[in-house]
């Protein structure tokens, strides 16, 4: 099976921008024929996020610096989001589930949102889109990672078929830019 990292960062401008995209080579052991690791992230020390773009101050929906998340998200075709979508009932159901989650998005980007947190992504089924508000769209399958740095992203499926993914958001300090 073939594994794709694609880590996200900060252009000098403060935009999301993909800093890497690459395949990850296993490492095997000959002693154990057809065992493979693939090292996909690794972080030793207090976590950063490197830019003060972001959601400084707004209710903790996603992980606070020392608190690690772990989720599954099934992500529905586009299509099923429909216009006739009464949208101040959808906010106030998406606040009385995840309280705060709301204050992490952009209010002019649909969908757009940034977090204190480093995110690790893996999509087990489907197809995802990774859009970073530098205007970078990335597609994913299955088997692809990413690894978000406190960049504004959004999630698009635009396939005809369910996407599930999962996440581990390990909560970080945003650093001020200088």
């Amino acid at each position: 099976m073939k594994f794709r990292r694609i880590v996200t960062g900060h252009s000098l401008e403060g935009k999301s921008i993909v800093r890497n995209d690459e395949e990850v080579e296993p490492i095997t052991l000959p002693t154990v024929p057809g065992f493979e690791s693939y090292e996909l992230w690794s972080e030793k020390g207090a976590r950063f996020v490197e830019h003060a773009s972001g959601t400084m101050g707004a209710p903790r929906y996603f992980p606070e610096e020392d608190e690690i998340i772990a989720r599954m998200c099934v992500f529905p075709p586009n299509s099923v989001y429909t216009s006739d979508i009464d949208m101040e009932a959808a906010a106030a159901e998406v606040d009385l589930l995840y309280p705060g989650m709301l204050t992490h998005f952009h209010p002019e980007f649909p969908g757009m949102h940034a977090t204190d947190s480093v995110d690790i992504g893996f999509l087990i089924d489907g197809e995802l889109e990774l859009e970073l508000d530098g205007g970078e769209v990335v597609h994913l399958i299955r088997g692809s990672s990413v690894v978000q740095t406190g960049t504004w992203h959004a999630w698009h499926n635009r396939s005809n078929r369910p996407a599930v993914a999962a996440f581990i958001l390990l909560g970080a300090k945003r650093r001020s830019r200088s």
